[in-house]
């Protein structure tokens, strides 16, 4: 009987397989920077960039449309001594946080996208989705945001493709930086005024980066796998 079931199961494994490389799968690897947004900086692009490097699994729907998984370490920081602000300066405070983000998107092709023919191997295309992230330095690491950006994507050839993409991360929490509305310590300076940042200001982060990927396609007349 448990013969049975390991029979029925690795035939499904391999059919399922075999469905997603017919429909053409993308795996890849991504590296670039993160960078944050809050507090600390309210709106400077590539304010205090840290490395960020990771995979991603793309499964082309069709020539315009495709949703991507992908996993991505990095890290977040920021320091009130970079910034040119009085208030700022005086306040002196800075965090810093490593970063992991599980992340499922959709992404829409503003031209078709098909690597077997030469004159549709190159797209702009926007992206949108859902975000898992974990920043361990801060008092609940484990949170959720709403990823949005743009990209360009070029096939090489019918199996390998370059890209790059920035994308920003709304996310629902205003404690990535360790500060928000109101101070914690009663023995702080009373320039602090009682406030040292927006609380119903949140916390943003942002990823730029190029990727690297290779298409998966096998043959559709695969006989099936034998009994034994």
């Amino acid at each position: 009987m448990l013969k049975v079931l390991y029979l029925i199961l690795y035939i499904y494994l391999i059919n399922l397989s075999l469905s997603f490389a017919q429909r053409k799968v993308d795996l890849g690897i991504l590296a670039g920077v993160n960078y944050y947004q809050g507090e600390f900086n309210q709106s400077i692009p590539f304010y205090s960039p840290n490395f960020a490097a990771g995979i991603l699994f793309r499964y082309n729907i069709d020539s315009r449309y495709a949703i991507r998984m992908s996993i991505n370490m990095g890290a977040l920081s920021g320091s009130d001594s970079k910034s040119t602000s009085n208030y700022q300066n005086k306040r002196n405070l800075s965090f810093s946080t490593s970063l992991i983000d599980y992340t499922l998107q959709g992404e829409f092709n503003f031209f078709e996208f098909v690597p077997e023919d030469e004159k549709k191997r190159i797209t702009p295309y926007v992206a949108a989705g859902f975000t898992f992230f974990i920043a361990n330095n801060v008092p609940k690491p484990y949170q959720v945001a709403i990823p949005f950006g743009l990209g360009y994507k070029y096939y090489i050839n019918q199996k390998f493709s370059i890209g790059a993409e920035w994308k920003y991360y709304k996310t629902f929490t205003d404690y990535i930086d360790l500060v928000s509305g109101n101070k914690t310590n009663n023995n702080e300076p009373n320039y602090l005024n009682k406030q040292i940042g927006n609380s119903h200001q949140k916390d943003w982060y942002s990823l730029a980066s190029i990727f690297f990927t290779y298409k998966i396609k096998t043959k559709k007349n695969i006989p099936c796998p034998a009994y034994w």
